[in-house]
């Protein structure tokens, strides 16, 4: 079965490609404080480019639901959620043990 592309969201996806360069780009004028040069136009663009990460999950979750797999909820719940739950609750105790024990020293 050949997959069917979607152009907007392939535009999209550039899109917040590019915002997230720039945010990045723009991370070490941030870092030298207001009293920089260039700090001004630096935080007007990573404001301007926090709208990655909120476009991704949309991204996410327009090719997710559109799939015909997930009409079905067995597979829904059987096959995706614990491709999500077991990295989630891995993670989640991983970094609570670090942040346990980076806070006591």
């Amino acid at each position: 079965m050949r997959r069917k592309r979607i152009i907007y969201i392939d535009i999209i996806r550039v899109i917040a490609m590019i915002a997230v360069v720039f945010a990045h780009t723009c991370a070490n004028a941030l870092i030298k404080g207001p009293t920089a040069n260039l700090w001004a136009p630096a935080n007007i663009l990573v404001t301007i480019t926090e709208i990655a990460v909120p476009l991704f999950y949309m991204i996410s979750g327009t090719t997710i639901l559109n799939s015909s797999k997930t009409t079905d909820l067995n597979y829904l719940f059987k096959h995706r959620l614990v491709k999500i739950l077991i990295p989630f609750l891995s993670w989640s105790i991983i970094s609570a043990f670090f942040y346990l024990h980076s806070s006591s020293n």
